[in-house]
């Protein structure tokens, strides 16, 4: 067999760190549903865990790196440097592949591999629980056909288009997925969000407290510049969203009157939120997402502080 048989066609590059609950159902889970034509490795790149990832990761037959970096951006572009195959799956290390994803992945590469390239992907979707941040949240984010962009817990992406990028911007401690969508639209190739190819994020937050922290670490992400603030719908809602409390507890001081019509502007405000983001929602579903959104508002201005304080340091 000619030895350019044997390069993989798929490299997957898994960014880790204390996974070892999911580290094994996510490499089992793409040696179950890549498509057994094609030929693929798999690349763990860890980033200081202090369990079993590594060693449950280098028994299932990936690659295991350990580079000194201090983003997840970093992480990943290194293990893109090792990897072998022409298209690059960027996956969480809690994320599992699914029999939708196998029935998908073969138009999805036909799709990428277009001139002049193209990048795709999914929102993971959530495991199926009466959870309302996985019900009313996590799992409503996967159905989203037109994402504003894509995220790198599933992309997939040409490796001539990944080089031609410069891959991921090491700078970024968060929002380097955004970052390279945008980057690659300005270079005159497609994002194509494939929902189809669902994949399951076994990671994500269930707790009030784990949800708050999770948007106030992603916010610091539309923080890296005063351009880059303006130009984030998410950053203006959140301003209105503080302006309002503002508003409410002056009110309590000043005028009742102003108190009520800011709370009903608030109320608005969520409502709101949940129409444009969740357009099928309805009934008590909606109310749910509005308590989820003022959560999620409440974690991304806590993202105004905690940028600056690490600004300040």
């Amino acid at each position: 067999m000619p030895e350019q048989a044997l390069t993989p066609q798929l490299s997957f590059i898994l960014p880790a760190r204390n996974e070892e609950l999911f580290v094994g159902m996510a490499i089992e889970s793409i040696r179950r549903f890549c498509p057994p034509e094609i030929l693929c490795d798999i690349v763990l790149v860890d980033h200081g865990s202090t369990d079993r990832t590594r060693e449950i990761a280098s028994a299932a037959g990936a690659i295991v790196l350990r580079p000194s970096v201090e983003t997840v951006a970093a992480l990943r572009n290194a293990g893109a440097k090792v990897a072998k195959g022409n298209i690059f799956i960027f996956l969480d290390a809690d994320v599992t592949l699914t029999e939708a994803w196998e029935a998908g992945i073969r138009e999805t590469l036909a799709l990428v591999a277009e001139p002049p390239l193209a990048l795709s992907g999914s929102n993971c979707d959530a495991p199926d629980t009466d959870n309302w941040f996985l019900r009313y949240w996590f799992r409503e984010m996967a159905r989203d056909e037109k994402p504003g962009s894509l995220g790198s817990a599933h992309m997939i992406v040409p490796r001539e288009l990944f080089e031609k990028l410069n891959g991921f911007d090491e700078s970024l401690r968060t929002g380097e997925d955004p970052d390279l969508c945008d980057r690659t639209k300005a270079l005159g190739s497609a994002v194509i969000p494939r929902p189809s190819l669902r994949v399951i994020h076994h990671g994500y937050p269930v707790t009030v407290r784990a949800f708050v922290r999770r948007e106030r670490w992603h916010g610091g992400g539309d923080l890296v510049s005063l351009q880059r603030a303006a130009a984030s719908k998410v950053v203006w809602m959140t301003v209105i969203f503080i302006a309002l409390h503002v508003a409410i507890i002056a009110g309590l001081f000043v005028s009742p009157a102003l108190a009520l019509v800011a709370l009903v502007l608030l109320l608005a405000h969520l409502r709101l939120s949940v129409r444009i983001r969740f357009k099928r929602m309805r009934g008590m579903a909606a109310v749910r997402a509005m308590a989820i959104f003022y959560l999620y508002y409440f974690g991304r201005g806590l993202s105004f502080i905690h940028n600056r304080e690490r600004g300040a340091r």
